[in-house]
């Protein structure tokens, strides 16, 4: 979960926790993409305006170096019905949540990521970033 926002990732890892899954935070796209050259993830939760690198350099990045990662991204906005971010996500085509999102939205972005998500904990990599 990648959210300048504190208690938003907090909220998203209790959710996603409580489901077993594993969750890992990040604060900006920066510390986003050292995660992702580091480790596995299944879904990629990102807020689209952060500090430093925001969501759309965070997709950019990902397009470059891990191109086959684009269908795990998924956007986390309260800024939809700004015209650049509308752009942007039609122009990419990437899932998005509105913030606020309901548990059902979080639930259902997870599901369509990834199909048949574990039930209890994972030990061999993150389900979330």
């Amino acid at each position: 979960v990648v959210d300048d926002e504190p208690f938003i990732p907090d909220l998203i890892e209790e959710i996603l926790s409580a489901q077993g899954h594993r969750v890992t935070k990040a604060t900006n796209g920066n510390q986003a993409v050292e995660l992702l050259a580091s480790q596995r993830f299944d879904l990629i939760l990102s807020d689209l305006r952060m500090p430093g690198l925001d969501g759309m350099g965070l997709y950019r990045e990902i397009r470059r170096r891990w191109p086959e990662l684009l269908g795990r991204l998924v956007f986390i906005t309260g800024d939809q019905a700004n015209e650049e971010t509308k752009a942007f996500l039609a122009g990419i085509g990437s899932r998005f949540i509105g913030k606020p999102f309901s548990l059902a939205d979080l639930r259902k972005v997870v599901e369509e990521i990834s199909p048949g998500a574990p039930s209890g904990p994972r030990s061999d990599r993150a389900s979330a970033a």
